[in-house]
């Protein structure tokens, strides 16, 4: 589970989220109500840390059965390569509206996989 308060690493089959089927592979959060949100970390796998390279944090007031890339208002984009056992902090663009939904999104078409450990939403 990606959501679960547990910010470990460690790539195992309770403490990660991983989906395949892509790309572009996502993972979305609906928040319990519609807030303004600053910032994303992310706790990425101590094994399969590249697949969460250059990765793309989205945001939206409503969702449909499918995520297409750059159809949300865009948080923020990680632009390098990322490493095992790494937190990342996304600081969002201002709104002037809030949003329920989170999207991280991979931007690569490379790997078909998306992993990451723990998601944290912060805002209010």
């Amino acid at each position: 589970m990606a959501v679960d308060g547990i910010r470990s690493s460690v790539y195992s089959p309770d403490g990660r989220f991983f989906c395949e089927g892509g790309p572009p592979n996502w993972i979305v959060v609906q928040l319990a109500d519609v807030f303004s949100i600053y910032y994303i970390l992310l706790v990425n796998s101590n094994t399969a840390g590249s697949r969460l390279s250059k990765y793309i944090v989205g945001l939206n007031r409503s969702l449909g059965s499918v995520v297409n890339r750059w159809d949300y208002d865009l948080c923020g984009q990680y632009p390098r390569g990322t490493e095992n056992s790494t937190w990342y902090i996304t600081l969002c663009q201002s709104y002037s509206y809030g949003h329920r939904y989170v999207i991280v999104q991979s931007a690569s078409d490379t790997d078909r996989y998306l992993t990451l450990c723990e998601l944290e939403v912060y805002g209010r």
